[in-house]
């Protein structure tokens, strides 16, 4: 077996037989704390408009963190939380990272009863630190509000609003233009059930509808598309900086709709939560280009 994917198995096994050891109670008034491993798989890591430029990819990111959570007036609850992540990849290492967030969530139901609606809202922001790929780096601000409703004994629907913007920090203003692509920030309308199977097994399906800003990357080899921002993106060629002759891969930041659809189940084991998940992205750039990304996840969620 390779060194990475050994690695990766057996750090895995070590958590999972960690979660296995303790449990604790999320819920209610009070701190609480989270342990989640994630391994995943991402067919088109590039986000490339073309075939001969997708690439694929797979990481394992570990997460550590919790918050405090606080019941108000009897009907609403307030959360803070704090996580820091670490992510770790198998081939494209320039793209291992390592992610600091901070958040709130309110939650209030205003009228009492088994099914009327109830609101969610949810600001936070996230500190991203590659190991070899500034360009990407900045502070990513995400804002969520929903309505959600129970609409039958065993399925809960919502409908919500997100935005999210990565902000660059701590960059000079040429820095700034040279990164460009990566300067992002969508507007999302989403709508999702979830439904719980039995006991011990749910279901959830989302799908979410995007406008704003995304990035690609492409190789000289099989022509730039129209881009309103160009960044030299490394992370992806083949390139040693002492070969002058050799072409690096741009990334390009265009304007587009993205189409993300998210399935997925989720059942206990022993101590541990497990979720498996598959999400669809399907991305149309107003330059006339469109590429599509499978990212699939196994995760477990240790609550502590």
């Amino acid at each position: 077996m390779p060194k990475g994917k050994a690695t990766t198995l057996t750090l895995g096994l070590i958590l999972l037989w960690c979660s296995q050891q303790a449990s604790a109670e999320v819920y209610g008034s009070g701190w609480y704390r989270e342990l989640q491993v994630v391994a995943g798989h991402e067919d088109n890591i590039s986000r490339s408009f073309y075939s001969g430029d997708e690439l694929s990819d797979q990481a394992l990111t570990v997460s550590i963190g919790g918050g405090h959570s606080e019941n108000v007036r009897g009907n609403a609850r307030f959360v803070m939380f704090g996580y820091i992540s670490a992510t770790r990849q198998e081939e494209f290492t320039d793209l291992d990272r390592l992610a600091t967030s901070a958040g709130i969530l309110y939650t209030v139901q205003p009228n009492p009863g088994y099914g009327t609606v109830w609101y969610r809202s949810k600001a936070s922001a996230t500190l991203l630190h590659y190991r070899d790929s500034d360009e990407r780096e900045g502070l990513l601000l995400q804002g969520d509000v929903s309505v959600n409703k129970r609409l039958t004994t065993s399925t809960i629907g919502r409908i919500g609003y997100r935005y999210n913007d990565l902000m660059f920090v701590g960059k000079s203003g040429s820095e700034e233009d040279n990164d460009a692509a990566f300067d992002t920030a969508v507007h999302e309308i989403y709508f999702g059930l979830d439904h719980q199977l039995s006991s011990r097994l749910s279901t959830y399906a989302e799908y979410a509808y995007r406008d704003g800003g995304v990035w690609s990357n492409a190789s000289f080899k099989a022509g730039l598309p129209q881009y309103d921002a160009e960044t030299i993106d490394r992370v992806f060629d083949d390139c040693s900086p002492d070969d002058l002759r050799c072409v690096p891969r741009y990334a390009g930041r265009t304007t587009g709709q993205i189409h993300n659809l998210n399935l997925g189940v989720a059942f206990p084991f022993r101590a541990v939560n497990i979720d498996l998940s598959a999400t669809y992205y399907y991305v149309d750039g107003d330059n006339d280009e469109t590429y599509k990304n499978w990212l699939f996840n196994a995760g477990l969620i240790w609550n502590f």
